[in-house]
Order: C-alpha cells, then structure tokens, then sequence
C-alpha cells in the first residue's frame, strides 16, 4: 500500500515547509502511523541546503526533528506524486499551478485546507520569518504546530480514503 503523500511547500524550503514536514513526522511517530508520508519543497529553492538554524532550534525544542531536511525545489513530478499539496501562500499556490494546472484541485493554503474559508484572504498565509526576529520565528512555529495539528484528521481520513 502506497502511503498518502503530503506536500508542504513555502518559498525557500529552509523554513515554514520543513517545519510543517518536521511537525506532522513527529505527530505520525507518535501515533504509530506509517500511512501517511509527509515531504516539503519550495517554489524557488536553491538545493540542497539544511533548514535554517533558527528553524531547527524550535523544532527540536518542540520535540520535531528537521535537521536531517534538505531544500529542494518543487518540481512537477513532486507534485504529481503528491496526494495533498498544502503552500504556505498565495503566490506558492499560483506558482503550483502554472507548473501543473491539473494540480489546483488537490492544493490548498495550509490555513484554509479543510475550513470554509475565503482562500483569496491573505491572513490565511502564513508569513515567512526568514530574516526577521527571533520572535517571528517562535510566531511562525506556533502557528504551523497549530495548523498541522487541526489538519491531523482531514490526512488520516485521506489516508483511509486511499486505501479502501
């Protein structure tokens, strides 16, 4: 049985998505589950670097581990793969889908997957802290944890759902 894959995508793949991916690994470890496969990807990532330093602090502080992460782009063919493709903002959703028009069906704002929200709201992104203050960091990781967490259900009933 292949697993349901799960896309997380920002802009440099150092940040936000490693995160994401990071959380949702430590969150299926300790559920035991192996039928979901979290990966990450950015719209314009330079490869293979490690996720920022600041990134990887908060993780393992929080018990996530993404150290082991290295930025790669999002091709196409990850796409395509993936069974869930969840972005960070407007612009790695618009990017997506001039990459791969037959994708916007199964790509959505992190913070609107799931909700009955205005997708063209641009409080449902979530900000890149990259540069800025630790306390944009700490921000971002919080909100990430939070969204991934009430996202949890949605990727085991996908998950179930593509194995019936």
């Amino acid at each position: 049985m292949s697993p349901f894959k799960v896309l997380f995508v920002c802009t440099g793949n150092q940040c936000r998505s490693p995160v994401a991916q990071g959380i949702l690994e430590a969150l299926l470890r300790k559920l035991g589950r192996s039928d979901i496969e979290p990966d990450s990807a950015g719209t314009h990532a330079a490869q293979p670097f490690p996720p920022l330093e600041e990134a990887v602090e908060l993780a393992r502080e929080h018990g996530a581990d993404i150290a082991h992460i290295r930025s790669k782009a999002c091709t196409a063919d990850l796409v395509n793969q993936a069974d869930l493709v969840l972005v960070m903002g407007h612009l790695h959703r618009a990017v997506i889908a001039a990459a791969v028009p037959l994708a916007r069906e199964k790509t959505f704002l992190l913070k609107t997957y799931g909700r009955n929200a205005n997708d063209y709201d641009f409080e449902a992104e979530i900000g890149d802290p990259t540069g800025g203050e630790p306390e944009g960091y700490r921000f971002c990781y919080e909100e990430l944890e939070g969204e991934v967490n009430r996202i949890l259900p949605f990727l085991i009933d996908g998950a179930a759902r593509k194995h019936e």
